[in-house]
């Protein structure tokens, strides 16, 4: 995925942190979705507006994981995001 490229919350989607999860509601849909920590933390810097290179930097300062692991996680997460219309390319 270009680590230039950033996305955006739809809005057809709601999301609501709980606790330690993020819960999604698709208005179009009807589905709900839950994601973990991890996910969360993707949604979050989603919203702020980080572009997913910066995403992938944010995220190895934060957790211990490597760049080439997260790259792979974030770029899994967003893509069924995308998917499912719950981010749209910003």
């Amino acid at each position: 995925m270009d680590k230039s490229k950033a996305f955006t919350l739809s809005t057809s989607a709601l999301f609501q942190s709980v606790d330690d999860e993020m819960v999604i509601l698709d208005s179009v849909s009807g589905q709900y979705y839950t994601l973990n920590d991890v996910g969360t933390f993707i949604i979050d810097a989603v919203n702020a507006g980080l572009p997913f290179g910066e995403i992938i930097q944010l995220a190895i300062r934060t957790y211990d994981v490597s760049e080439q692991e997260f790259t792979v996680d974030c770029t899994e997460i967003i893509e069924e995001m995308l998917h499912h219309g719950l981010v749209v390319p910003a």
